[in-house]
């Protein structure tokens, strides 16, 4: 229940805002990536140094991360929009059975 009071008033646009930042430190970790391995083939055949080897670990491990972080943040929201649906499904189908209960007597 308490997700449910996070996704009113300002909750929305601090939860976009912080997504939207971590996407975009996700783009610059994989750009970081995409530039060690360019510099590796350009320089030495392919080859990488210590220093390269420690910041490519680095960043791959921060872009795994804040990848999955954000995927399982998508997961947490779609599973609260379909539990919320079910529960106003239940309570309508509810109140369909009374309404029938009370037709029927």
């Amino acid at each position: 229940m308490s997700l449910d009071h996070v996704k009113r008033g300002r909750g929305p646009v601090v939860v976009k805002t912080i997504g939207g930042t971590v996407c975009i430190v996700l783009m610059s970790s994989v750009y970081s990536l995409i530039k060690i391995q360019k510099r590796s083939s350009d320089s030495s055949g392919g080859v990488l140094n210590s220093t390269d080897q420690v910041l490519f670990s680095k960043n791959l491990l921060e872009a795994s991360l804040m990848g999955f972080s954000l995927f399982l943040a998508l997961m947490i929201d779609r599973q609260h929009h379909y539990i919320r649906e079910l529960r106003m499904l239940r309570k309508s189908m509810e109140d369909v059975k009374k309404e029938n209960r009370a037709v029927e007597d």
